[in-house]
């Protein structure tokens, strides 16, 4: 298909019928292998036949999982309809739930589901709004495309003026800056480590929690980006060829190491994917070993008290790894993804991991936000 996006992605077999094809996703609930039978059933049509086709996708899921997934359909439509001269409309309808529903609604791919205008309008609509950096910000969604070139700082720091402008009304200030600070970074590392350009894309809503029942406000935030280059892929390269002297990495693999086989779950990849977030490593070619690098460890100060349960995560490829708060406390300048809050001497704890339903082909940064500062964060109408 000759897409970065669709890479490591396997083709399903669709059947076609009189130049029409419906791609029927029967699951419940539409989360990673939800968006990989999309993706999977496009890149097949896409790929064997030439002529325009009339695709249906119907969707029968009345949950969404999490907003990333969405993000993810609108990464599978854009690469979709850029690639092919197929005609793509998608039905899907979920059940509105607490803070789940309003994903789908304030996102590009659900004003292009609910769209009035024709067909082409609607698709050059869709695929120009994806390719602008304008911003797009409402009430309760933001979405910002960040160039990655030669003025990619003028960019981060637009974006940095905006979410304080976005977030002044329904946090305090302190937890304000430091949600900036935190998302911002997640950005910059985006940028700095790829050639790829990055989406931010935000969204505030209602949820109640389990136990008192009190409403509160979240901020549903995602950091992506498509790229050849995965998020520990530079760290592992430069490490391994000794391209950069990386004397943290060395000495914890004294311990690590005994438990990177190739019966393991716990991979080279995933030891580089916990130690790109570690005190001053950083593959920034200006920084030094002894230098810089600090950026993922902020951020992760920065988010600590703050998150909601345990749904924040970052996936690249087909790894997750999960930032569970109580395993991300930062000790003695590291971060042990474990219960020992020890990096050095101790692996992260199995749970700190999971394999996605879908490759992603790039990286994914997701958080959830609690914003319960401000009485007024959010309207009971939304």
């Amino acid at each position: 298909m000759g897409c970065l996006f669709f890479e490591g992605i396997d083709e399903i077999k669709t059947e076609v019928n009189k130049n029409k094809a419906v791609v029927f996703i029967k699951d419940l609930v539409f989360y990673g292998p939800t968006v990989n039978k999309i993706a999977g059933k496009l890149k097949y049509l896409i790929r064997h036949f030439d002529d325009p086709l009339d695709i249906e996708i119907r969707i029968k899921a009345k949950k969404i999982k999490d907003m990333p997934t969405i993000m993810v359909l609108e990464y599978i439509l854009y690469y979709s309809l850029k690639n092919s001269c197929h005609k793509i409309s998608i039905r899907f309808n979920p059940i509105s739930k607490l803070y789940n529903a309003s994903f789908l609604n304030n996102s590009l791919v659900g004003k292009f589901i609910g769209s009035n205008q024709s067909y082409a309008r609607a698709k050059n609509d869709f695929i120009k709004a994806f390719e602008s950096p304008n911003t797009i910000i409402t009430n309760y969604h933001y979405r910002k495309l960040i160039k990655n070139n030669d003025k990619k700082k003028d960019n981060l720091n637009t974006a940095y003026s905006e979410l304080s402008f976005f977030l002044k009304q329904r946090v305090d200030y302190e937890d304000s800056e430091n949600y900036c600070e935190a998302i911002t970074e997640l950005c910059a590392n985006a940028l700095d480590h790829t050639e790829s350009d990055c989406i931010l894309s935000m969204e505030c809503s209602n949820a109640i929690g389990d136990l008192s029942k009190k409403k509160f406000s979240i901020l549903s935030v995602v950091v992506s980006n498509v790229s050849d280059t995965l998020f520990f892929d530079t760290l592992k390269k430069q490490h391994i060829s000794n391209e950069k002297r990386f004397t943290l990495l060395d000495e914890a693999l004294k311990c690590h190491g005994n438990y990177i086989k190739d019966d393991s779950e716990y991979s080279a990849d995933r030891f580089y994917m916990v130690s790109a977030f570690q005190n001053k490593i950083s593959t920034r070619e200006q920084q030094t070993d002894s230098g810089g690098g600090t950026g993922l460890f902020k951020t992760i100060n920065n988010i600590l008290g703050n998150t909601h349960a345990d749904d924040c995560y970052m996936l690249s490829g087909k790894e997750i790894l999960l930032l569970k708060e109580d395993k991300i406390l930062p000790e003695n300048g590291y971060i042990g993804f474990n219960s020992e809050h020890n990096y050095i001497s101790k692996i992260p704890d199995e749970d700190m991991f999971a394999e996605s339903g879908m490759y992603f082909n790039g990286t994914m940064v997701y958080l959830m936000l609690v914003l319960n500062k401000k009485e007024d964060a959010i309207n009971e109408k939304n």
